[in-house]
């Protein structure tokens, strides 16, 4: 899979495109991006606000990075909040490559990291102001070292594992605890080995994930604010939220935020059914980790596409796992013409940007995108032919990249007409 390895070279550099050819987007943009210039302003990292109002829905971890993204570049505001998104989906993807490969191999955890890196939603939070991405890159992070931690048996992979809990928890509350916790408990109980679990280091894991958490609590208690944060988390468990959805509606997304990779999540099915356990052995963790994230985020009334994050690098990797095996599972032709087909459109994307942007007129980029399309559609059709589905699916990867390409660089910046309200920072 080493020849590959630009495929993810190019996926990684989609998370340095587009970071400062467009305005702040409203909603949820413009009011993170909000709080850290305010953070950045008064210096005040335990309390953050908004408009001068103290606003405790979320710790302040990723608004203190921002603040300090804006404190390195005071002149490119709107690029200097969207800078830590993106080290932290960068970060994602490493740690995605890192359990992918653990798990299974180089190639299945270089897959993994293509398909998560041009997911939808995924790449929008690498290019958007969110604390979302601060809590998936700490909670992966703690997934991958609590692997590495089950495969050594060694105390310090164990530690670093319980610092992705401690960033988590300071990234988005009490939920940086339970995903990580219901990914790797579940894992290790689902293996039988409920025993393990008695033989970790909990005293010190504990101790690392009170010193991070404790780190902000213990000043927020200090500013009499932790009741109120406390109090604002009991609301978001109720009813009378904004996003409020109903206990299933995670099922449903997930085909939306995960796309277009999600259209191959049927043939995963089907492969797990009829790979039976030899499928399922080297994926129980990632499998876990998806379910886990399920049950956790459907208990709550507030229901958002957006956090189903942090289960998507698992759901890459299952993904990874089932196209580097597809071309042995013994599946019949249609079956392989079908997967094929999709991967196929997959790598097609580029033309559909491209007949999509001709309509205000056939331009360079339109052309490159059409021509890269046709490219990428041919490559996979060849690798798919010989039934090699993990090469086709990196080369509908790159194909991918291309179509984002066009909309980071050339459709992006043409919707600040509709979802920016002007520029977010005055100077002072």
């Amino acid at each position: 899979m080493r020849p590959w390895a630009w495929v993810l070279g190019g996926v990684m550099a989609l998370y340095v495109l587009g970071q400062s050819n467009r305005a702040l987007w409203l909603p949820d943009e413009t009011r993170d991006a909000g709080i850290a210039w305010e953070m950045s302003r008064t210096g005040d990292l335990v309390i953050p606000r908004l408009n001068g109002q103290p606003f405790l829905e979320k710790p302040p971890l990723s608004y203190a990075v921002a603040a300090l993204s804006l404190r390195l570049w005071p002149g490119r505001p709107e690029t200097a909040v969207r800078v830590p998104s993106a080290l932290f989906c960068l970060g994602t993807l490493l740690c995605t490559l890192w359990i992918g490969r653990r798990l299974c191999d180089a190639g299945t955890g270089l897959l993994a990291a293509c398909i998560l890196g041009t997911s939808k939603t995924f790449l929008e939070l690498g290019h958007t102001c969110l604390v979302d991405a601060g809590l998936v890159f700490w909670s992966t992070l703690a997934v991958a070292a609590g692997l590495e931690g089950d495969r050594r048996d060694q105390r310090r992979w164990w530690l670093l594992s319980a610092l992705g809990v401690g960033g988590a928890v300071l990234s988005k509350g009490p939920v940086g605890i339970l995903l990580p916790g219901v990914a790797l408990g579940g894992f290790l109980l689902w293996e039988r080995r409920g025993h393990f679990l008695k033989g970790l280091p909990w005293v010190w894991m504990l101790l690392v994930v009170a010193l991070v958490a404790g780190a902000w609590l213990g000043p927020l208690h200090q500013a009499g604010s932790l009741q109120a944060y406390v109090d604002e988390h009991h609301r978001r468990l109720g009813s009378g939220v904004v996003h409020a959805g109903p206990v299933y509606a995670y099922l449903l997304s997930v085909f939306e935020e995960f796309a277009p990779w999600s259209a191959l999540l049927p043939f995963f099915a089907a492969w797990l059914w009829m790979r039976g356990g030899a499928c399922v052995q080297p994926l129980r963790l990632p499998l876990a980790w998806f379910l886990g994230c399920l049950l956790v985020l459907s208990v709550p009334a507030s229901k958002r596409g957006l956090y189903l994050l942090p289960a998507f690098p698992a759901l890459a990797v299952m993904l990874a796992a089932m196209l580097s095996d597809a071309g042995t599972a013994g599946w019949g032709a249609p079956w392989r013409r079908a997967l094929g087909g999709i991967l196929a459109l997959l790598a097609g994307a580029p033309l559909a940007v491209a007949l999509y942007g001709g309509r205000a007129g056939f331009g360079v980029a339109e052309a490159a995108a059409a021509l890269g399309g046709l490219l990428a559609v041919s490559g996979a059709v060849r690798e798919a032919r010989r039934d090699q589905f993990g090469p086709a699916a990196l080369t509908a990867a790159s194909g991918l990249v291309l179509a984002w390409v066009w909309m980071l660089v050339v459709w992006a910046p043409r919707q600040d007409a509709f979802r920016a309200p002007g520029p977010l920072i005055q100077a002072a």
